[in-house]
C-alpha cells in the first residue's frame, strides 16, 4: 500500500471508531496506531514535511477524536494547525474550515 493510501486509511479508521461510540480504550489505541505506523511516514522533522490542517466545529460529535488526534501529534512533535470554531459537521463548521486551510497552503 502507498504512503498516502495508509495514511488516509488509518485516518478513516479513527474516524469511523469514535463516530461509532467504540469504547474508550478502544478509541485511544487506534489514533496511537495511525501515529506509530506514520510517524515515519509523516517525516514530521524534515523540511519538507506535509502540513497537516484539522479544523473541528465545537458542536461536531467529532470534536474529541479531533482533539485527541491533534493532541498526539503535538506529542510526537509533528507540526499541524488545529482550529475550532463555530458550526458541528456542515457547511457552517466547512466554511470557515477551507478558508483556513487555502490560507494555509497559500
Amino acid at each position: 500500500m502507498q504512503r498516502a493510501q495508509l495514511l488516509k486509511a488509518d485516518a478513516d479508521e479513527v474516524i469511523a471508531e469514535d463516530a461509532t461510540g467504540t469504547s474508550g480504550d478502544r478509541r485511544i489505541q487506534r489514533p496511537a496506531r495511525w501515529l506509530r505506523r506514520s510517524r515515519a511516514a509523516l517525516g514530521a522533522t524534515t523540511a519538507g514535511s506535509p502540513r497537516l490542517y484539522i479544523g473541528c466545529g465545537v458542536a461536531d460529535a467529532l470534536l474529541p477524536s479531533s482533539r485527541r488526534f491533534a493532541s498526539l501529534l503535538e506529542g510526537a512533535h509533528i507540526p499541524r494547525r488545529y482550529e475550532e470554531g463555530p458550526g458541528a459537521h456542515n457547511w457552517e463548521a466547512w466554511d470557515w474550515q477551507l478558508r483556513s486551510f487555502l490560507e494555509m497552503v497559500k
